[in-house]
C-alpha cells in the first residue's frame, strides 16, 4: 500500500500536526475540519441524511449499540455517534481502516474500528446489536442474500442503502445464478456486475472481482424471508447517477 507522501521506511520530519496524518492519503470525503484538504463527498454532514433517518424512524438512538459495515472513511460513523449511538465499524480495506483511525483521532470519536471481513465477523461473533448499518454494501457483495442472512442472526433492526437492478435493466443484464437456502425458503436471480475497470478507481469499494445485484422486489422479499417482517422504504432514487438505488429500515416483530 502506498501513501501519498511517505514510504513505509521513512519518517515524517514535519512539525507534528493533525494534518500530517491526513496528508498521507488522498481522500474521498470532506472531513469537517476547515484547515484540511480532503475530499468532496459530504457524508460527515447531515446533508447526507442516511444516519438521521434512524432518528426520524425511532425518535432516538441514544445508547444504541450499532454495528456499521464498511465505514469507508468514517463519515456515517461520525454522524451516528453524534446522534448518541455507540459504534463498532468493520472495514476490510487497510487504507480505509487507517483513514478511519486518523479521522477518529482528529475528531475525538469514541467509535471502535476493526480491520477485517465483516461477513466473517458476523459468522464468528456471538454479540447482538441494536441495529446494523449497511450503507453502500450489498451491491458490492458476491452473495448479498447470505450477508443479509448473517445480519439477521445478529440484530432485530437493519438500515441499508444499496443499488438495485431496475426492470428496464433486466433486458441487458445477465442473470447468472439462482440462490437456494436450506435454512429459509427463498430463491432469487442474481445479476452479475463486473469490477475489472472499477478497480482502477480509488473510490472502488468492492472486495471481489464481481458482485451480484438484485431487483428491489427480490431484496424486499429476502428481508421477509430472513425474518425482517416490517420494512419501510426511506428513499427510492431511481435517477441516482450510479444507477437506481434505495434505502430502507427493517425490523423483526417484537412478539
Amino acid at each position: 500500500m502506498k501513501t501519498k507522501f511517505f514510504s513505509s521506511d521513512e519518517f515524517c520530519k514535519k512539525a507534528a500536526s493533525i494534518s500530517n496524518g491526513f496528508d498521507l492519503f488522498d481522500w474521498i470525503c470532506k472531513v469537517p475540519i476547515d484547515s484540511l484538504r480532503t475530499g468532496s463527498h459530504r457524508v460527515f454532514e447531515n446533508i447526507d441524511d442516511r444516519p438521521s433517518s434512524l432518528v426520524i424512524k425511532f425518535k432516538s438512538i441514544v445508547g444504541w449499540e450499532i454495528l456499521e459495515l464498511g465505514p469507508l472513511e468514517g463519515g456515517h460513523t461520525y454522524q451516528l455517534e453524534k446522534l448518541g449511538a455507540k459504534l463498532t465499524a468493520v472495514e476490510a480495506h487497510p487504507e480505509n481502516f487507517l483513514k478511519c483511525l486518523i479521522v477518529k483521532n482528529a475528531l475525538k470519536m469514541n467509535a471502535s474500528f476493526l480491520l477485517g471481513d465483516f461477513s466473517e465477523y458476523l459468522k464468528k461473533t456471538t454479540k447482538s446489536y441494536d441495529l446494523i448499518f449497511a450503507s453502500g454494501i450489498f451491491y458490492h457483495m458476491e452473495d448479498p442474500i447470505d450477508l443479509l442472512w448473517q445480519i439477521s442472526k445478529r440484530t432485530d433492526r437493519i438500515f441499508a442503502w444499496t443499488h438495485y437492478i431496475s426492470q428496464d435493466q433486466l433486458n441487458y443484464t445477465e442473470s447468472y445464478n439462482k440462490k437456494h437456502f436450506k435454512e429459509i425458503e427463498f430463491s432469487c436471480n442474481y445479476y452479475r456486475y463486473e469490477y475489472d475497470k472499477s478497480r482502477e478507481d480509488r473510490s472502488f469499494a468492492g472486495v471481489g472481482k464481481f458482485s451480484s445485484r438484485l431487483t428491489k422486489e427480490d431484496f424486499l422479499k429476502a428481508l421477509l424471508a430472513v425474518g425482517f417482517s416490517n420494512y419501510e422504504i426511506v428513499k427510492d432514487e431511481f435517477e441516482h447517477p450510479g444507477g437506481p438505488a434505495f434505502s430502507f429500515i427493517a425490523e423483526k416483530n417484537k412478539d
